[in-house]
């Protein structure tokens, strides 16, 4: 079993490699890419049709079909961080198998779905969205304000 209570990264990497080769150091990438692939598509399609939908109800009351201008750093910072947050909440299922194959509490996403769900049924897909969502919400109050700026620049 692999050291993951120690308090070195080289010794948790080693164990890794020593227990499964290669393949070891990339333990849960493919839930890593099932957690990540929707994340970001959730992320951007919804931050994409809240910065339009806000966008239009700003020309809207001025009287204009649609606003040409971008965001303010208010606006981007909250549409961002609820963006964001909603996607990482709603993929937090995944992201505890993803967890669960990575500590190697379970070996393959079925296994640590059916530990989860004798840990504790349905819910236990659900442990630390609130911890997620805040953390994933604070990232997207960051990233999207900086991302509305780059934009503007070019």
């Amino acid at each position: 079993a692999a050291p993951w209570g120690s308090s070195s990264s080289a010794a948790v990497l080693r164990a890794a490699f020593e227990e499964r080769g290669v393949p070891g150091l990339y333990r849960g990438a493919g839930l890593a890419l099932a957690r990540d692939v929707p994340f970001f598509s959730l992320n951007l399609v919804l931050y994409e049709r809240l910065r339009l939908a806000r966008r239009r109800q700003r020309a809207a009351s001025r009287g204009a079909a649609c606003s040409g201008e971008e965001l303010p750093v208010h606006e981007a910072i909250l549409i961002g961080g609820v963006s964001q947050g909603c996607a990482g909440f709603a993929t937090n299922p995944i992201d505890v198998l993803k967890t669960r194959v990575q500590a190697g509490v379970a070996g393959s996403a079925s296994e640590a779905f059916r530990s989860a769900l004798h840990d504790g049924g349905l819910p236990a897909l659900m442990r630390g969205a609130l911890t997620r969502t805040a953390w994933v919400a604070l990232q997207g109050c960051v990233y999207y304000p900086v991302y509305e700026l780059a934009l503007a620049t070019l």
